[in-house]
């Protein structure tokens, strides 16, 4: 099974679990160990994606949305790994990627004035990532450009 060496014993864990019980990691998921449960979510997520677990992916997506709100790191992190192959095979795919570029370009400007060069540089080096923002930025203004002429 190709990219199977690339998957640690470790990270084999959450895919392991999801397969006796059905879940992974973290069960309920709340101010105090969000943290955690993101960082299972991304490790979980690299071996769901190696090994072609559609359904624990769709589990990672879930969970994800339950961590919310995420952190630009694991958003940074968590987006070099989702969009490390172009194009979406499945639908936990473009789900994931959505997601991710809609968190990144509703906190656009707030990411750009915190993290500057290191965002900039990180978005140019995954241009799906940087079209996906981009569109969804210019969706944003388009919309506020129309809510301004009916206050006008």
């Amino acid at each position: 099974m190709p990219g199977l060496e690339a998957i640690t014993p470790d990270d084999f864990q959450f895919a392991a679990e999801y397969l006796s019980t059905g879940n992974f990691g973290t069960r309920t998921i709340d101010d105090d160990n969000r943290d955690a449960a993101m960082a299972e979510c991304i490790t979980a997520w690299e071996a769901a994606d190696r090994l072609g677990m559609e359904d624990l992916l769709e589990l990672v997506v879930d969970k994800s949305k339950q961590a919310m709100p995420w952190t630009y790191e694991e958003v940074s992190y968590f987006s070099g790994i989702v969009y490390r192959m172009a194009g979406s095979l499945l639908d936990s795919h473009e789900t994931m990627k959505d997601l991710l570029a809609d968190y990144i370009a509703n906190n656009y400007y707030d990411i750009l004035e915190s993290f500057g060069d290191i965002f900039t540089t990180g978005m140019r080096k995954i241009p799906e990532l940087e079209r996906d923002v981009f569109k969804k930025v210019v969706a944003s203004a388009e919309r506020r450009m129309e809510a301004e002429e009916y206050n006008d």
